[in-house]
């Protein structure tokens, strides 16, 4: 609502206002409120969204923004993935209670993404691993869901290295 408000206030110094929405996950019930915005937008205002992947937007709301797909570095090794494979079940489901108690977003996206990897270097050997893993991807970024119980399935389907 406060968005919508100062979105139609009009410029002071500029030709129109700029508002960067920066979010790791977008509840449903925000981007329905967008929509209206969306599909009417003053014509002195620019949004822009950043999210982790295009895949959190609705279907409604994404047909309503441009896309574009950001350059980002991608690390040459997975060191918490790495740490995750080739610790004990113990020590993987102790890390998984560390990263969540401190809320450390980027670690367990990297231990998701790389479980993603390591599951597709033989898809037929790690399929029940590849399938918890489309599981938890689907579920992760949901308001509510439990990240810890979701990555201690990763970590118990996941072959002791």
């Amino acid at each position: 609502r406060t968005l919508s408000q100062n979105a139609l206030q009009k410029p002071v110094e500029a030709a129109y206002r700029v508002f960067v929405l920066v979010a790791t996950k977008l509840p449903e019930e925000s981007q329905n409120a967008l929509l209206k915005l969306f599909e009417e937008p003053p014509v002195q205002t620019r949004f822009y969204i950043v999210l982790p992947q295009e895949g959190i937007l609705i279907p409604t709301l994404r047909s309503r923004v441009f896309v574009e797909e950001a350059q980002v570095k991608q690390e040459t090794e997975n060191t918490a993935f790495n740490l995750f494979l080739h610790a004990s079940y113990a020590e993987r489901l102790s890390t998984i209670a560390d990263l969540t108690k401190k809320k450390d977003l980027q670690a367990i996206e990297n231990i998701v993404r790389g479980t993603e990897e390591y599951a597709a270097t033989n898809i037929q050997k790690n399929a029940p691993l590849l399938a918890t893993v489309l599981f938890v991807r689907s579920y992760i970024k949901t308001p509510g869901a439990s990240s810890k119980m979701l990555l201690e399935e990763i970590a118990l389907t996941l072959t002791k290295v």
